[in-house]
């Protein structure tokens, strides 16, 4: 594989050593062509491949041609007459202070090349570099001592290829900085998203130009995300935050409102296709669909809602009726003490518990010992969002942790008991359990979700499959191992403890064909990049992410280069709670990526703007967030969408439980304690508080439009692959797949023709006459057929689940943003 330098450069040839190029795919070339065209100009690249497709070896091929190795014994015979000269130059100049300051000089010479990365990474890529390429290579890590030692070496050029954490970065900054790089690779770059971090700032503080990145997740929440990878790889290249925002940023983002006028939607297409062909030089991304693995390894990406457990709906509705919940529940609403003012609940009579006169909160209390502060109730807001997490997940999770501190208990205990009322002794009492047996009899008791994971177990054990667990919660961790020890299942686990050298090992242990270990449980944080797992062919996401990115790079852990099966992937969600309306939020999210760097037609279900405090419709604000929608969040916004469309409508899609089963699992209970593991769930909390800027602040408060991005969702009636067993298994519940409903393509390419035949009549979209039974609001026991010769939406292929009743105009409004 031949490089060419240009002329300036001495017209130079480079070759990737055919002992590499050999192994390489063909779009693997186009790679290395492509990040070789950005080194020869002297700028940055991001190589955007999606996760799995080998965007590792294709760096080292670029590395390889850059720094001349054959492949061979000449690489070392080269290096040490390289060696042997700098260290001759450098004893020649005194060789006083450290290197770095004396500026030594890789004048006509390949300068170190530095890699950055997570930390939990630095192992597979040494041992990558140590297989594909002939090199001296060195990890930045150890005592204090020994990491300025290993410094002064790397100034004097006496390793080629250094690799570092992104902290061990941010902590050398003043050193490393003075180093001239010949390249810095920024592996997993999208932990530069933050334009204000540290981080962020330490890696665009280090002197070179030829940075380039590697991320699959370009754009994981927010266009503000994007700007700043963009522009820590290529500074100005898109202009400056501020313009990006005003020119492109806005635009793309109110055109994919549901009721955005004709001219907003196609606006808001050209400027999303302007942005792609000005990013075409600095970013390249293929699907895993341009591999031939991939091309017959398939991933069945499905979506399963679990009703929570009676115990589960009972806890919920006594939680959501506690002050601190009714304060930010209501707090948009107009305040109804009299007063002209129009002043909204929460900025005028109601902002603390005992304004709506129940006395004070339980929440509150915990926060608030010295009297109200200047933020309520908005303060409250994380705490109450922290606790309907744990208790859509399973109720244990809500329980006295005994690791905390005791003033911290004596609240969670008050909490607990509140929370359970009458249920106390039912769910085992306010204290964590700690005996395996009493898990196993009350954990399906506690979690709808413990019920169909306990039964996909089952299944794949029986099959003797492999299995992924992932879960935000370290505790909810806890609980998921102790139950597979009651069903002596064998199992490995990796959190935010797991050293980092005992990682690659656990990973190896697991992927051997002779390992009797049939399950892996990992914290979706700390474990969501770096493995590679081939050997499970089932993944559960076990909680929704807030970032959608997150959960995409738990499943690929299993299917990427290597797999030789289809992978199965379940998302369980619990129907009508905040989990389900962080999943409706991956979906938003997840379509504004889609439709701006790869320019997918996927349909305009939302009402809400992120970012945009005063159209936040269905999707944000606290309030959307801490509430029960019985019949799930996803349906309701789908069935509106629908109807407002076509007239098609959705059926329930959920998990029922038996009577039978949940009678067996309620006669098991008894009242237990248990210690269990510190819940060290931080990065989850810093996620979630980053999410809820946007929601709890007013505009006047918000620096800038903050952010929340999108994650499908999707309907799959039949599963291949000779599982028609699992669809018993979950009483015949129609399952979503995630793909299907962030984008039935064909549908909404054919009501775009509409809508651009509109933008030239200066007419509205003609739409479809809903059914007149609907309209009335009768109960219909069947889904509306579409007309003669059309497609089906493929939300109205769900059979047998009576349709809501609409109550509410059908007549599709147009909304005009106020800045067209």
């Amino acid at each position: 594989m031949i490089l060419s330098l240009s002329e300036e450069e001495g017209s130079k040839t480079l070759e990737v050593c055919a002992n590499l190029n050999s192994y390489l795919f063909d779009y693997q070339r186009e790679g290395v062509e492509f990040l070789f065209s950005a080194y020869q100009r002297d700028t940055g690249a991001i190589l955007g491949d999606d996760m799995g497709l080998g965007k590792t070896i294709q760096v080292i091929a670029f590395l390889s041609a850059i720094m001349g190795k054959h492949g061979d014994h000449r690489d070392k015979d080269a290096w040490r007459m390289l060696l042997h000269q700098r260290r001759e130059r450098y004893s020649g100049s005194g060789g006083i202070g450290h290197p770095e300051d004396a500026g030594f000089n890789f004048s006509g010479e390949v300068a170190p090349i530095l890699i950055v990365m997570p930390a939990s990474l630095l192992q597979n890529w040494e041992q990558e570099l140590h297989t594909w390429m002939c090199c001296t290579t060195i990890i930045l890590r150890g005592k204090p001592s020994d990491r300025d030692a290993m410094i002064d070496q790397i100034a004097r050029g006496e390793y080629e290829v250094v690799i570092c954490s992104y902290d061990m970065l941010k902590m050398y900054l003043s050193r490393l900085h003075k180093i001239s790089w010949e390249a810095v690779i920024l592996d997993e770059m999208h932990c530069l998203k933050n334009p204000e971090a540290k981080l962020t700032k330490a890696v665009k503080a280090i002197k070179c130009r030829k940075k380039l990145g590697l991320t699959g997740t370009l754009m994981q929440n927010n266009e503000k995300e994007l700007h700043c990878l963009v522009d820590t790889i290529a500074p100005g290249a898109i202009g400056s935050w501020a313009e990006f925002s005003m020119y492109y940023g806005q635009d793309i983002k109110y055109g994919r409102k549901k009721s955005a006028a004709p001219e907003a939607v196609k606006r808001s297409q050209q400027k999303e296709k302007e942005l792609r062909k000005k990013l075409r030089p600095y970013y390249l991304r293929r699907e895993k669909e341009i591999n031939p693995t991939f091309q017959e390894v398939k991933k069945n990406d499905q979506v399963v809602f679990c009703d929570l457990t009676p115990l589960q709906m009972a806890t919920y509705q006594r939680v959501l009726a506690m002050p601190e919940f009714q304060l930010l529940q209501r707090g948009e609403e107009r305040c109804d003490c009299g007063r002209d003012s129009g002043e909204k609940r929460k900025k005028c009579c109601y902002k603390t518990p005992p304004d709506i006169g129940d006395g004070p909160g339980l929440l509150y209390e915990r926060f608030h010992e010295h009297g109200p502060c200047k933020n309520c109730p908005n303060c409250m807001g994380l705490p109450c969002v922290a606790m309907l997490l744990k208790l859509s997940n399973h109720l244990e999770l809500l329980k006295v942790n005994p690791h905390d501190t005791p003033e911290l208990q004596h609240y969670q205990r008050e909490f607990t008991r509140t929370a359970f009322g009458s249920d106390l002794n039912e769910v085992g009492g306010v204290n964590q359990i700690s005996s395996f047996q009493e898990m196993c009899a009350i954990s399906t008791k506690t979690c709808g979700k413990m019920i169909v994971l306990e039964k996909l177990l089952a299944v794949w054990k029986k099959r003797r499959q492999r299995t992924l667990i992932f879960s935000r919660s370290t505790r909810m961790l806890d609980i998921i191992q102790l139950f597979l020890i009651t069903k002596a299942t064998k199992y490995s686990r990796l959190d935010g403890n797991t050293k980092v050298e005992e990682r690659l090992q656990m990973v190896n242990d697991f992927n051997s064909s002779e390992s009797n270990t049939t399950v892996f449980l990992i914290s979706t944080r700390a474990g969501g990049v770096g493995l590679n797992l081939q050997s499970a062919t089932n993944v559960v996401i076990f909680d929704p992410s807030w970032n959608p990115a997150h959960d995409c790079q738990a499943q690929d852990r299993a299917y990427r280069i290597g797999q030789t099966k289809d992978v199965q992937v379940y998302r369980l969600i619990t129907l009508g709670t905040i989990e389900e309306m962080i999943y409706v939020r991956q979906i938003y999210k997840q379509q504004l990526s889609d439709t701006t760097l790869k320019g997918s037609n996927a349909p305009r279900y939302f009402e809400g703007v992120q970012g945009n405090p005063q159209q936040r419709g269905e999707l944000f604000g606290i309030a959307n967030l801490i509430c029960w929608k019985p019949g799930g969040v996803l349906k309701g916004i789908q069935d509106a969408y629908q109807r407002s469309r076509d007239g098609l409508i959705i059926q329930q899609n959920r998990v029922q439980y038996d009577a039978a089963s949940m009678k067996k699992a309620a006669k098991k209970t008894t009242p237990n304690k248990r210690p269990n593991a510190v819940d060290d769930d931080e990065g989850e909390m810093i996620e979630v508080a980053d999410e809820l800027v946007s929601d709890i602040l007013q505009p006047e408060e918000l620096p800038t439009p903050t952010q929340t991005e999108d994650k499908p969702a999707t309907v799959s009636t039949s599963s291949d692959s000779g599982d028609e067993d699992m669809d018993a298994l979950l009483n015949g519940a129609t399952t979503f797949r995630h793909e299907a409903i962030v984008g039935d393509q064909e549908e909404e390419n054919a009501y775009q023709h509409q809508v651009e035949a509109a933008v030239i009549s200066g007419s509205e979209p003609e739409l479809e006459a809903e059914d007149p039974k609907v309209a009335n609001g009768h109960d219909l026991g069947q889904p509306s057929r579409p007309s003669p010769g059309k497609k089906p939406s493929i939300l109205s292929r769900m059979e047998g689940a009576k349709c809501p009743t609409p109550g509410q105009d059908t007549q599709k409004k147009v909304y005009v943003p106020t800045y067209l």
